[in-house]
């Protein structure tokens, strides 16, 4: 799901370089299928939400699922949670997040299975009233291997979401120059 409000194109989120594969053992041999774009289908939601569903072509049991994709989003102060771990084993997940100078967030890793983390800072720009403003920013990189499934099924557990490997951001405060606001 992603914001996109019918009659405004200012403020938005965009999902975009969606990419797909499935991998299948064939004769003891390796068979790559990649979607096509026609397999992608954006549906209204309501007027400020649409959904963008994708299908993976050559989907079966013991099959390999690969996918990535973009989210850009004019919101900064609000960062959707990652959740690493899903109901499905996982082989290899990778959360690559930029966050400029100006907005603080509190981070929280959350789960049982152990996610590998590097930070770097880099130099880029903010938009701010249509003028850009140099600022610097940190690019975090989230790994995890070999995540097992979280079963959803698990008898006296209430909400089997709260014990899953997940990144949660909550914004902390918005620090510009000559404005300062604390949440």
């Amino acid at each position: 799901p992603y914001y996109e409000y019918e009659n405004n194109r200012e403020s938005r989120e965009i999902v975009s370089a969606v990419e797909a594969v499935s991998y299948n053992l064939e004769n003891g041999k390796v068979v790559r299928t990649k979607m096509k774009r026609d397999h992608l289908f954006r549906e209204r939601v309501s007027n400020t939400y649409m959904h963008l569903k994708f299908t993976v072509p050559q989907v079966k049991v013991g099959s390999v699922i690969e996918y990535e994709y973009k989210f850009a989003s004019d919101f900064i102060s609000d960062i959707k949670d990652w959740k690493a771990q899903q109901e499905l084993p996982v082989f290899y997940t990778e959360y690559n997040l930029t966050v400029r100078e100006y907005i603080k967030f509190n981070l929280e890793t959350r789960g049982v299975e152990r996610l590998e983390s590097e930070r770097e800072e880099i130099s880029t720009d903010i938009s701010i009233a249509g003028k850009l403003l140099p600022c610097n920013a940190s690019h975090v990189v989230f790994r995890g291997n070999q995540l097992s499934a979280i079963k959803k099924d698990e008898p006296y557990l209430y909400n089997p979401d709260n014990y899953s490997t997940q990144v949660i951001m909550d914004l902390k405060a918005v620090d510009f120059p000559d404005f300062y606001k604390n949440y």
